[in-house]
């Protein structure tokens, strides 16, 4: 097996921060979000994008750190409630909480893990009501997946645990319960719970205290940015147009091991073009809500599937005609970008698969690899235009997009970047109506 397929733990030495929402951010009216007023704005001019992309998301949670930090001094009071802008208790289940006074949500019954997203699709999929996580895991195909010996997973994954980080998982968990950050009819192993705990734990070497913070500022962001309604709501219509000009990401199929192919298409990207179509903002929501629902149905369907463990994905960068001015251009929203996936969706990509890369990429790596941790950088493999062989390592042809040399086109007029073909239900992940 490749050494790029091996689970890597991140240092977590140096920890990118993600800067603060703006709540005020305006959004061309063609592209409204449902429940934004309709009254047009004026569009910011491009020279303010990198400013825009640097004020709109949130580095949450300082002060829980802080808190965090004063171990040795017992406190009744959860550092989610210490906190200056106060992490108030996230329900999972039912997203931000209400106002005092203001009605109480709906409770769905079905963990967010195995919830629908609402897509436009008449013809919406089931999903089962549960009472308790003893039905959730009876229903759910994953624990005999980890049974079998098909499963492999890798060291530091569901079902491939040392003492030490099964112990690690337990303190974490209950240390995030007494937080109030915890769904508790989730925390059945092996559920989404721990999979999702289990990131932030390798993203942080085991170090519970550090992967407690991590997570309390992730979800404070998503919170911030009130991601559990973007995943129900938000419709990226300038998709297409935006792809127009170069910039489109997508899921493809699955590579040898079953995992999910993400790729980012970058080539020939015209930077100004793209955000004369769309907005900072949109950018920043279009990938969270891709990722999270990537985590809440796309892992799962690719486990059972191909019987092997898989919660991480196979990421694919395309630099094809990629030049220093564009990068200089776009190079803050990059940053950005990057800052969001680490600090808040860690450990998603097993592989990462630069193709196509200029002869000046050196150049423009040497920026980029300071932004990530020591880990994520150690998963990155860098080709030019020869790049075919290491990519069928790992992906036969027939799952390749002809498009970036393969044989696939997805056997319908919208071609590989449209159809999200997959093991996945695409209806759950909102792409049926593209």
């Amino acid at each position: 097996m490749p050494p790029s397929m091996e689970s890597t733990a991140s240092s977590g030495s140096s920890e990118p921060k993600t800067p603060p929402a703006k709540g005020s951010a305006t959004y061309p009216r063609a592209f409204l979000t449902p429940d934004k007023d309709s009254t047009p704005k004026p569009a910011t001019p491009p020279s303010s994008l990198r400013q825009r992309f640097a004020s709109f998301t949130r580095s949450s949670g300082k002060a829980t750190a802080a808190s965090l930090s004063q171990s040795s001094s017992a406190s009744t009071t959860p550092p989610n409630e210490d906190m200056s802008e106060r992490i108030e208790k996230l329900d999972l289940m039912r997203g931000a909480p209400k106002p005092d006074g203001a009605a109480a949500p709906r409770e769905h019954s079905a963990p967010v893990s195995r919830r629908a997203s609402m897509s436009k699709s008449d013809n919406e999929p089931h999903v089962p009501q549960y009472q308790n996580a003893e039905q959730i895991n009876q229903d759910s195909p994953l624990p005999r997946v980890l049974r079998s010996a098909k499963a492999q997973p890798l060291p530091g994954h569901p079902g491939n645990l040392t003492e030490a980080q099964t112990r690690a998982l337990h303190e974490l968990t209950a240390a995030l319960r007494h937080d109030g950050a915890l769904h508790e009819a989730e925390s059945e192993p092996p559920s989404y719970q721990d999979t999702q705990l289990l990131r932030f734990l390798r993203a942080r070497n085991f170090n519970v205290a550090a992967a407690r913070t991590m997570y309390l500022k992730a979800e404070a962001w998503k919170k911030e940015i009130k991601l559990d309604r973007l995943v129900r709501e938000f419709d990226f219509a300038e998709r297409d147009e935006v792809a127009s000009h170069g910039w489109s990401m997508y899921f493809h199929k699955t590579d040898r091991l079953g995992r999910p192919i993400f790729i980012q298409d970058l080539g020939n990207m015209d930077v100004t073009k793209v955000f004369q179509i769309t907005t900072p903002e949109r950018v920043i929501e279009n990938f969270a809500v891709t990722l999270e629902l990537a985590v809440r149905h796309r892992y799962e369907a690719c486990t059972v599937a191909s019987g092997r463990w898989v919660d991480d994905n196979m990421m694919v960068v395309n630099l094809a005609g990629l030049g220093l001015g564009t990068f200089w251009s776009m190079k803050g929203q990059l940053q950005q970008l990057l800052a969001i996936l680490d600090n808040n969706f860690p450990e998603l990509s097993g592989r990462v698969q630069i193709i196509n890369a200029p002869y000046m990429f050196s150049t423009i790596w040497s920026w980029v690899k300071g932004w990530l941790p020591v880990a994520t950088v150690e998963k990155i493999d860098i080709a030019g235009a020869d790049y075919h062989d290491r990519i069928w390592q790992y992906v036969s042809k027939q799952d390749w997009p002809r498009s970036l040399g393969g044989e696939c086109d997805c056997g319908d007029a919208k071609g590989c970047a449209k159809s999200d073909k997959g093991p996945w239900d695409t209806r759950l992940v909102r792409t049926a109506d593209l």
